[in-house]
């Protein structure tokens, strides 16, 4: 018969002593496996969808660990988190509240690829922030009608199209290149970042609209003056922790 103590007997026989020796070093009676880390006790990370909210929450101490330090950690563009210092025995840290842009915005503008002109119009008016070529854009783009383009000349630059400016009048329009735009790609908190873009223009299929996109063209180097401005708010706010990004 199992009696209780003879549980507890089989519990410590199996269960791991740990020593700790003088030398500040920890020891174990029997091997240890660390968890998978999918099954260890992490709290859920919480979301947030501004950087007012995010520094809000740093400001209010809520959840604040006595013993771990803590960081902002600026991951990209596009997500900055608030994570504890590295704490034993594992070397965790944890991810205590993430502010992210997907959380709240809707669809991005696609870049690189043909769009129709009344779509590309559209997306122009409600993705990008309203700069001076954003207007000349549009005043360029309005001028094209369904009546269909033709490129007559194109130096790589700057390209020339066929448009109709009237009931009978055709004329040809300058397309302006490159662009500098600011389309909505990170916290509505800060500016968005302006970057170069070529615009190109060309016929679509017959019968159909012309077709317009937008090519990026300053390699990226718009996320790094999005992190510089992140870095610049969460700074001004006051928060009296490290910034890393």
């Amino acid at each position: 018969m199992i009696t209780d103590k003879t549980i507890e007997q089989l519990q410590e026989a199996v269960q791991p002593t740990l020593v700790n020796t003088e030398r500040g070093e920890m020891f174990s009676s029997r091997p240890l496996h660390a968890l998978p880390k999918d099954k260890r006790p992490e709290p859920e990370t919480l979301g947030i969808a501004t950087l007012k909210g995010f520094c809000d929450y740093v400001r209010s101490k809520f959840d604040n660990p006595k013993d771990h330090e803590r960081m902002v950690w600026i991951k990209d563009q596009a997500e900055v988190r608030l994570v504890s210092e590295l704490y034993p025995p594992s070397k965790q840290r944890d991810s205590i509240v993430a502010a992210t842009v997907h959380n709240v915005f809707g669809p991005s503008f696609s870049f690189g690829v043909y769009l129709d002109h009344e779509l590309f119009v559209v997306s122009l008016q409600t993705l990008f922030a309203p700069t001076p070529d954003l207007l000349k854009v549009l005043a360029v783009i309005g001028t094209i009608k369904e009546e269909g383009v033709k490129q007559i000349s194109d130096d790589g630059v700057s390209q020339a199209v066929v448009a109709r400016a009237g009931v009978a009048l055709v004329a040809d329009v300058k397309v302006p290149n490159p662009v500098r735009l600011a389309p909505y790609r990170t916290f509505r908190d800060i500016e968005q970042p302006s970057s170069s873009f070529v615009l190109r223009v060309k016929a679509g299929k017959e019968g159909s609209t012309p077709m317009c996109a937008l090519f990026e063209a300053d390699g990226g180097l718009w996320k790094l003056d999005a992190i510089r401005d992140i870095r610049e708010y969460i700074a001004a706010a006051g928060l009296g922790l490290p910034i890393i990004g």
